[in-house]
Order: structure tokens, then sequence, then C-alpha cells
């Protein structure tokens, strides 16, 4: 019985999913990062939680996945595509944790995902799509005053 157990491929995960230790390093690289709405840190108001930092091994492809849930102050908030580009910027800002990945992981596809929850927001499925699209992150941050918003929620 175990002899079939280990020859069938179906029984083989594709991916492993695991957010310890490394997702302790993202969660205290977003540690700083302000709310632009309040100037109160984004870890304080329960935006960011440590138990949504998912890091995904995908084996076969050889494809390392971070993936990143946030919730924003309340339902029907302006501010939440500002504070998923903040996310992304002060990730790209970071490079300890790239060097980390490069260090365990050489031929490795590193892709880096925020997931804005649909039960907390009522158009969270766009703003996760628009978020996740790399052209029109480049675009928003070329806008000066989303820049320097961001920038200030990075920053502090």
């Amino acid at each position: 019985m175990e002899n079939n157990i280990k020859n069938n491929k179906n029984f083989l995960p594709n991916y492993l999913i695991s957010w310890a230790p490394l997702g302790f390093s993202i969660f205290f690289q977003f540690f700083e990062i302000i709310d632009p709405e309040f100037p109160i840190v984004l870890i304080n108001l329960k935006v960011l939680k440590l138990e949504f930092i998912k890091i995904l091994f995908y084996i076969p492809s050889q494809k390392l996945v971070y993936s990143i849930s946030f919730f924003p102050t309340y339902g029907k908030c302006k501010l939440a595509p500002l504070i998923g580009i903040t996310l992304f910027s002060a990730y790209f800002k970071k490079t300890t944790m790239k060097k980390l990945v490069k260090l365990v992981i050489t031929n490795w596809f590193i892709h880096f995902k925020v997931k804005l929850t649909n039960k907390d927001h009522k158009i969270g499925e766009n703003i996760t799509k628009q978020l996740n699209d790399k052209e029109r992150l480049s675009a928003a941050l070329e806008n000066r005053s989303i820049r320097i918003s961001v920038l200030k929620c990075v920053n502090g």
C-alpha cells in the first residue's frame, strides 16, 4: 500500500504552503508603513495580519509566490488601492527579502501578489486585479501625487 502511494504522483502535492519564518520577515518589513488616512501603522489598525501572509512554493514549475491579503479599515474605504500600491512599493524597496530568497533558491521564478479581501470591500476583486497588473501599477507610480502619498506612507 505504501509503495503505491509513493509511486503515484497524484498523492504528491504540487505546492507547499509555508509562512514562517519567511512570513515573519515579510511581516516585519511592513511594520513601519503608515495608513494614508490615519497617522497609525497598518499593523496596529489590523489592516495587515501575519496569518494572511502566504508563501507558496510550486515545486514542479519552480515558482515562488508571496501572497499578502490586507483588510481596509472599513468596507467602503476609498484608499484601499493606495494601501495596496504602498505594500508593493514597500516590498520592492526592501531588498533584504530578495537577497534572502536568492541565497536559498537561485533558479526559481519569484512573484509577489497583493489581495484585497472580498468580504471587507465591495469591489475587492477588481482592486486585486488592478494591483497585480504591473503596467497599471507602474502607471500609478508615475502619477506625482500618488507617488508622494506612497512615499509618505512608506517612509513615515
